[in-house]
């Protein structure tokens, strides 16, 4: 036995040199990307902010414009501009006013806020679980949380990746429960929306957004008294003010330098460090749209500063840059090594927003990456694993030995226990209960977000290639469970 384990730890030294050197072979500094960026230049500022003093706007014209833009040959539903996704979800919860009690089934990924307004109106929330592979909500769970008091799905379209959902459709037409979309984070141009049959979809234009205009949003609304009945409502919101929309763009205006301006980015982060800032959470707070009071915020009509810039903006959508923004995605994609599992990789369309993939030990994933001058992060947005509501028991926690969780059919992979590098045996183990959203929770555990996007150009991503490689392989190195890693003094 003293034999074999002093042959493991002459192993792992090796090992542990061998990256120590190529650590030193890395180009030195920091790659000045970030794993969310500002869809916009200088020129898209200056234009909101000429709108936030123009002395009127034919708030009407720009309405119409706008629906008339948003009204295509495959997707006729009616269109009404709103503040933000948050503002259309709420609107309409407020006109179809569901009994207390009634249960809306969301994909088990998410943001807070959006599950909040479905509470704040007295209704229960339900999970329903997704698969990694694809993002896409795994219908076949769908007649085991459905009940009597189910009124509605929604189905968020996670990392600017889409799926089918026509057998959702065809699920809640039989049973008479309205589906909404969530496409707040997958616009990719006019030729691919939401899916007609659905009875909302809402789209957002925030400020990390592809194609953003500063905040915004669009709804599409399959009911012609439905969509009255809201335009009805919405018309009685206090309009946001174009003061209020300055404010907004001048701030985003300061974030765009400190993340999208390499030279900036670079030397701010530095500053940052040494003022012992996380630069990184303190850009995400920057970045979110409400903040607090977030009901009462958005409850207001968009200034007609925003219909301006929501119109420019998407009238000049160019398919070119957007494809950009693909191309880098699947550049790096069929790159990145074997063992770290891209989210949504079988999607049917990949927008790549953002380049979410899965590490067995994610903090110290980021850290090394950090250290290699790439900044992964792992909060870059707030979707969370929603929660059940009626106290349902914790999802099943691997044993000690286990280095993943429970994923597809709640299997295990655990390592032998011999010296070999990448050897594993792959375990059954029953789910303690198939209601709860295992496979989302293993997502939002396991999550890091990756600084790609099309402003990064292909060298750079070249380089980072080399350090999320390297990264990977000394996250392997661990000694007596502490890594023997010394990281060269310069990054």
């Amino acid at each position: 036995m003293r034999e074999i384990g002093a042959g493991c730890h002459s192993q792992h030294e090796k090992q542990s040199k061998l990256m120590n050197r190529e650590m030193r072979e890395m180009p030195g500094g920091l790659l000045p990307y970030t794993s969310v960026f500002i869809d916009a230049g200088m020129p898209e500022f200056t234009y909101a902010l000429l709108q936030c003093v123009r002395c009127s706007h034919e708030r009407e014209v720009l309405i119409q414009k706008l629906q008339k833009l948003w009204t295509t040959p495959t997707n006729t539903n009616h269109v009404l501009p709103l503040l933000s996704v948050r503002s259309g979800f709420d609107l309409y919860l407020r006109i179809m006013k569901f009994p207390p009690g009634s249960e809306v089934i969301m994909s088990a990924v998410n943001i807070p806020d959006m599950v909040h307004i479905v509470r704040h109106h007295q209704l229960q929330v339900v999970p329903l679980d997704i698969s990694i592979d694809t993002t896409a909500p795994k219908v076949e769970l769908l007649k085991d949380i459905v009940t009597p008091h189910t009124v509605a799905i929604v189905i968020a379209h996670l990392y600017g990746k889409m799926c089918s959902i026509d057998d959702i459709i065809s699920f809640a037409k039989e049973r008479n429960i309205q589906v909404i979309e969530d496409c707040a984070e997958c616009f990719g141009g006019f030729e691919k929306l939401s899916h007609p049959e659905t009875d909302l979809a809402l789209f957002s234009f925030g400020v990390i957004k592809l194609h953003t205009s500063f905040g915004g949003s669009i709804a599409k609304i399959k009911d012609i008294d439905m969509y009255r009945k809201m335009l009805e409502l919405h018309s009685t919101y206090r309009l946001q003010t174009r003061l209020a929309y300055m404010r907004k763009v001048l701030k985003y205006i300061v974030l765009y330098f400190c993340l999208d301006v390499p030279f900036v980015n670079k030397n701010g982060i530095r500053v940052f460090q040494t003022l012992g800032i996380n630069h990184k959470d303190f850009a995400i707070k920057m970045l979110r749209g409400f903040p607090k009071n977030m009901l009462e915020n958005i409850r207001m009509q968009p200034s007609d500063a925003l219909l301006a810039t929501m119109l420019r903006r998407q009238k000049l959508f160019s398919e070119s840059d957007f494809c950009l923004q693909r191309l880098k995605g699947e550049y790096m994609a069929k790159r990145l090594p074997d063992s770290l599992d891209i989210v949504g990789i079988k999607a049917p369309v990949n927008n790549y927003w953002l380049f979410p993939v899965l590490a067995e030990n994610p903090d110290n994933f980021v850290s090394l990456l950090n250290a290699l001058g790439v900044e992964a992060y792992r909060g870059a947005t707030q979707l969370t694993v929603v929660e059940p509501h009626n106290g349902d028991p914790e999802p099943f926690t691997p044993s000690p030995l286990d280095t993943t969780s429970v994923i597809n059919s709640c299997t295990a992979y655990v390592p032998e226990t011999n010296c070999g590098d990448d050897t594993s045996v792959s375990v059954k183990i029953p789910a303690v209960n198939k209601r709860y959203p295992h496979e989302a929770k293993y997502l939002i555990d396991h999550v890091v977000y990756l600084p790609i996007n099309k402003l990064v150009p292909f060298h750079q991503l070249n380089c980072m290639l080399q350090a999320i490689r390297l990264a990977v392989n000394v996250d392997k190195v661990e000694v007596n469970g502490k890594l023997r890693v010394m990281l060269p003094s310069k990054l």
